[in-house]
């Protein structure tokens, strides 16, 4: 019983922490979201997505996120994230940013470069990746990823 309640509160000590360590500005919150994007991490996204868009996430990253990278990276790899604010009104509490990624070579799976599909794709090892990311300011003056709108200009950011 011990050992439960010292789990329990060791697993409770991280969340808040977890919690504690988000970034607050609006570019870092970009640079992480698409962080976690490329590493395909749904529950990364999920702790800034606003409520009523986060169901989206997994249409989101299906339809935006190239079927022939890795469903997961190696947590070594390491994602060149860049973002720029296109637009922030904290009176209408909207905001689009623009994240770029670099694409590492290790993002590609073993199959598709075993099948050459990885020399095909539009998305090359070293080129940008893009992703405009609409915001929604909370009510406690926090921006939260809107999910929704973001999958919706994923259908043609990247696209031939």
């Amino acid at each position: 019983a011990t050992a439960i309640v010292l789990l329990g509160t060791i697993v409770g000590v991280w969340l808040l922490t977890a919690r504690a360590t988000l970034p607050d500005s609006l570019l870092d919150r970009a640079v992480f979201v698409a962080e976690a994007f490329a590493s395909n991490k749904l529950a990364e996204i999920k702790l800034l997505a606003s409520p009523d868009s986060a169901a989206d996430i997994p249409d989101w990253i299906r339809k935006a996120r190239p079927d022939v990278w890795k469903e997961k990276l190696d947590p070594t790899t390491i994602i060149n994230t860049t973002a720029e604010i296109m637009a922030e009104d904290r009176t209408s509490g909207t905001a689009c940013v623009r994240a770029t990624f670099i694409v590492p070579p290790s993002i590609f799976s073993d199959e598709s470069r075993s099948t050459g599909a990885a020399r095909k794709a539009k998305d090359k090892p070293g080129g940008e990746f893009h992703l405009i990311l609409f915001w929604v300011l909370s009510d406690q003056g926090a921006w939260l990823l809107n999910v929704e709108r973001s999958a919706k200009a994923a259908s043609w950011v990247n696209k031939d």
